[in-house]
């Protein structure tokens, strides 16, 4: 997996600046945090967990998910030995300022030594960045990561020309421009991913009437 001085070359290179004279490497780093952000929130990190329960209620803390983007689905109550697993249905989940906190809803009210399974999402990492151990994103979105960082770079170095009064505007309007652009390039390719990545609606297929009006069923 790509780690974090791979990414900042790339990113030099594609900024025109492989000395990295004009790129310091707080910019480069801040870049690719903001693209790797979007990237995240277009194509999650999938993570799976399986939760014993230690003390009963529909209201369960997971103190092994200090954090994450959002909860797919949930599996309770969950047989590692079963066949099939059913998917639960009512449940909500959120943060408590510490950590994720699921409720079960449904007929079953979890007890002490049941198993719940939770499927989530996480940002990506990349190795380095943040002080990450590893890289979580997919080798074959390096490049567009890369894109997305130097879009990301180009644009806080635009902004911080615009503060010094010896540079000249058609070169931060320039900069400006080309890094708009390729934002727009990075954000296009996120959707049409996204759009691959997403295989359910995440709407409900029925839901209760609005009004004397709607004929939903």
């Amino acid at each position: 997996m790509t780690a974090l001085a791979a990414f900042q070359t790339r990113l030099l290179s594609l900024l025109g600046d492989t000395a990295g004279v004009r790129y310091s490497t707080d910019i480069l780093n801040e870049a690719l945090a903001q693209a790797l952000e979007e990237y995240s929130v277009a194509i999650p990190n999938l993570v799976i967990e399986e939760f014993t329960v230690v003390t009963g209620g529909r209201e369960q803390l997971i103190t092994t998910v200090p954090s994450f983007l959002n909860v797919l689905q949930v599996v309770f109550p969950y047989d590692g030995f079963a066949s099939e697993q059913v998917l639960l249905e009512a449940f909500y989940a959120y943060h408590d300022g510490d950590y994720l906190t699921i409720y079960i809803g449904g007929p079953g009210v979890p007890a002490a030594g049941d198993v719940i399974q939770i499927y989530y999402t996480i940002p990506h990492t990349i190795e380095n960045l943040a002080g990450a151990a590893g890289t979580t994103v997919n080798p074959a979105h390096d490049s567009l990561l890369s894109q997305g960082g130097s879009a990301f770079a180009a644009l806080l170095r635009a902004a911080q020309m615009v503060e010094n009064p010896g540079k000249r505007v058609a070169d931060v309007e320039n900069l400006q421009k080309w890094g708009a652009e390729q934002r727009h390039k990075f954000t296009a390719a996120l959707q049409l991913l996204a759009a691959g990545h997403a295989h359910t609606s995440p709407f409900p297929a029925a839901g209760w009437k609005m009004d004397q009006w709607d004929k939903r069923k």
